[in-house]
């Protein structure tokens, strides 16, 4: 391209000028005219600038031509007035306008297009290309351009900051995150006073704390300090220094027998018969190459197996298989006429989605576990509770040998190899 870049993109002004010249205006009715406009006139340039940046005197004309076209002339030839400004035709529909692209605005989306591209993680040549040769150190919107760069480079640059207004930084699945760091729920389940927690959330939000944090300060005196400080200001007391020691004390050695007191949440360690009238279904996946494998174990109060099953699964997610084991071990309770039934699963997400919310779950779980609670409705009775994998380890260890042995449907018991009998489930049998 030459240096006057007016002129290397004087064929396609020409082009839209002939076309413009050759349309009859004047016997055209204005839906006429904007069809033409969308579909002809403003998808001429679209090849050439979408790789490229047009001048603004290019774009200019190009409105300008199109513009003209759309009022019209007179008898004598002369242009229409121009009763509503071109960047207000030039708006959505939804906004008052017409729906018609401004060309330099077209142009920069274009561009756009290609820096979305790249900053998504394309894999496609063109984008490794521009990464090797001029992301090597940070990510595209920290890069700039220099004099010697290729046009398509420099363009993509000069639209960062339009990109910027649509994108923002995506936050992983934190609950996936094998990070040690501190974390909300290392705040939330700690063994400090809920007022203590509430004081430390709200940290970033009042500047006393942030004046005291340079300081040797604990949790206990920060709050009984903040509280005289305010009955001082609003309620117009005298700053008592022998009471301010007492109420931190008393604070201190609260805190310190709520500490004592407090013991740790006695988990579940071998699986339990439901109870006379009930039956209890475990159910599992496990994955396999291409899909998943998912078991059910049913069991009555006595602890005797009443049906066994599996299912092969197309599913690789981890959690839709488990929704999907779930909802086999509830097929598996209609269709033998269990009535009271106690689910176990070893998936919280699962089990917490099932009793209260599925907002957070991705589509495909969501689907399944709506067909789940569907025929939930259908049994007079039912629970859906979380266990510790070594709870549920039976249907797991099930799962595993029927991906082994390929095995699928009914189960009968007697089939299964020794070492599953050992594990407990199958001594009743």
């Amino acid at each position: 391209m030459g240096r006057n870049k007016t002129d290397n993109w004087q064929h396609i002004l020409d082009s839209i000028q002939k076309r413009v010249t050759g349309w009859k205006s004047r016997v055209l009715s204005k839906a006429g005219r904007l069809t033409l406009i969308a579909t002809i006139g403003q998808a001429i340039p679209a090849y050439g600038m979408s790789t490229n940046k047009l001048p603004q005197k290019v774009c200019k004309a190009i409105d300008g031509h199109l513009r003209k076209f759309w009022w019209g002339t007179t008898e004598a030839g002369n242009p229409r007035i121009h009763l509503r400004a071109w960047d207000c035709i030039c708006k959505p529909k939804s906004a008052g306008g017409l729906g018609l692209r401004r060309t330099n605005d077209y142009n920069r989306a274009f561009l756009a297009k290609w820096g979305w591209l790249l900053i998504s993680g394309s894999t496609a040549l063109w984008a490794q290309v521009l990464r090797s040769k001029y992301v090597k150190i940070g990510t595209f919107m920290d890069s700039t351009a220099k004099a010697s760069d290729s046009p398509l480079w420099k363009a993509m640059v000069g639209v960062k900051d339009l990109i910027m207004k649509g994108a923002c930084n995506l936050v992983g699945r934190f609950h996936l995150s094998n990070s040690t760091a501190f974390t909300c729920k290392k705040l939330w389940h700690s063994r400090l006073h809920p007022r203590h927690k509430l004081l430390w959330w709200a940290g970033n939000s009042i500047p006393f704390i942030l004046q005291m944090s340079s300081h040797s300060t604990s949790m206990v005196h920060v709050p009984m300090t903040w509280r005289m400080r305010n009955e001082i200001k609003f309620q117009s007391k005298t700053f008592n220094l022998l009471w301010l020691h007492k109420l931190i004390s008393a604070q201190y050695r609260e805190s310190q027998e709520s500490n004592e007191n407090k013991t740790p949440r006695i988990h579940q360690e071998q699986w339990l018969p439901p109870p006379e009238g009930w039956m209890k279904i475990n159910s599992d996946a496990c994955m396999r190459e291409n899909g998943s494998v998912g078991a059910t174990l049913a069991r009555n109060s006595t602890g005797s197996i009443v049906r066994a099953h599996a299912t092969f699964l197309d599913f690789e997610d981890p959690l839709v298989a488990e929704s999907a084991a779930l909802l086999s071990s509830i097929r598996l309770a209609l269709d033998n006429g269990f009535e009271n039934v106690i689910f176990e699963v070893d998936c919280e997400v699962l089990a917490r989605a099932i009793n209260n919310s599925m907002d957070d779950l991705s589509w495909d779980a969501r689907s399944v576990l709506m067909d789940c609670k569907q025929l939930l409705q259908q049994l007079t009775l039912w629970e859906v509770d979380w266990v510790p994998r070594e709870v549920n380890c039976d249907a797991h260890n099930v799962a595993i040998w029927c991906k082994n042995s390929n095995v699928s449907g009914l189960l009968q018991i007697s089939f299964l190899p020794p070492p599953l009998c050992n594990l407990g489930w199958a001594a009743h049998v």
